[in-house]
């Protein structure tokens, strides 16, 4: 399966690309420079690098073993890191342009600090003031809107929306999850286990997060990483180029 090659091809480049120590520099976050930017976007990048490549092992296994509805499960969670990454990349790339670094860093920040729990029930577990004083979480939604604006700009079409929708219909409870473990006979209908399905909706965004974190590293003016990532495109391009 195709898809799954890609998975494996992605997994095991992410997987050797030895990420690197960080430094923060010695600028306080509420008066960011260049310097403390950077730092910030790179951190959120290679922390990113790190869960993706363990979620991919993950789909990997449950593929190996034919558990097709979990594995939609993670290829909707991959789904949403590219959106994310769209996003993010969208944002900075305008403030770091404009060298308006305070408003960069709030973008990739956010996304360590926003958590709506914490915000929430946080004062009833131990957690410290300024957790409970993060930012609020930017919506799904504005993730969506700007991957569908990153594939109207290299692709001309609009099918975040139709994807999302098919990835959302099998995550959450809805009738879609009960067709495959049924078997309609006449008036009778037999249970069975769910069978090893060709997945269609992992690929595509898995290619276009390297795309995008690759993107993202070049505004944080990272090298060693980057070009690690650009061999994992490259490989992927190659199966690709293979069809």
């Amino acid at each position: 399966m195709r898809q799954m090659r890609i998975v494996n091809i992605v997994e095991r480049g992410l997987l050797g690309i030895a990420l690197p120590v960080l430094t923060r520099p010695p600028v306080p976050f509420d008066s960011p420079d260049k310097d403390l930017t950077l730092f910030t976007i790179r951190l959120y990048v290679c922390s990113m690098i790190a869960h993706i490549r363990t979620i991919l092992a993950g789909i990997m296994v449950l593929d190996e073993a034919g558990n097709t509805p979990s594995v939609r499960l993670l290829c909707r969670h991959v789904f949403e890191w590219t959106a994310q990454v769209a996003y993010a990349a969208e944002k900075v790339s305008k403030h770091i342009k404009a060298a308006e670094w305070s408003d960069a860093v709030n973008i990739v920040s956010g996304f360590d600090r926003a958590n709506s729990w914490i915000k929430k029930y946080g004062s009833q577990h131990g957690a410290l003031p300024i957790q409970l004083d993060g930012p609020d979480p930017v919506r799904l939604k504005h993730w969506i809107a700007a991957y569908e604006r990153f594939r109207v700009e290299e692709y001309g079409a609009k099918t975040v929306g139709e994807s999302y929708g098919y990835l959302s219909e099998h995550a959450h409870p809805s009738g879609a999850c009960f067709l495959e473990y049924r078997e309609i006979c006449g008036p009778e209908v037999r249970f069975v286990p769910a069978c090893r399905a060709h997945l269609t909706d992992i690929g595509e965004p898995l290619i276009e997060w390297l795309m995008l974190t690759y993107r993202i590293l070049g505004l944080a003016e990272e090298d060693t990483v980057r070009l690690a990532l650009r061999r994992v495109i490259e490989d992927v391009a190659a199966l690709q180029s293979q069809r």
